[in-house]
């Protein structure tokens, strides 16, 4: 199932897999190594908090960075 989210990404569910898709050119990252960097450094300072669900794989599909989400448990 894939649904839009909010005006700049959409969804895609699948069995326990969610994948977010935004446009690159919704983002200030020029390519996948400088939205890695970033994405972690702020995973860094958020590791305790309760509030944020953090990616287990950043890849690029077309035109789009997709974060994929393990939902088990």
């Amino acid at each position: 199932m894939q649904f839009p989210l909010n005006k700049y990404g959409e969804v895609e569910v699948q069995n326990n897999e969610l994948r977010y898709f935004i446009p690159i050119a919704y983002t200030e990252a020029s390519d996948l190594g400088e939205l890695e960097e970033s994405y972690r450094k702020k995973g860094k300072e958020l590791m305790d908090s309760p509030y944020y669900l953090f990616a287990s794989n950043l890849e690029v599909v077309r035109n789009r960075f997709c974060f994929t989400f393990q939902l088990e448990e």
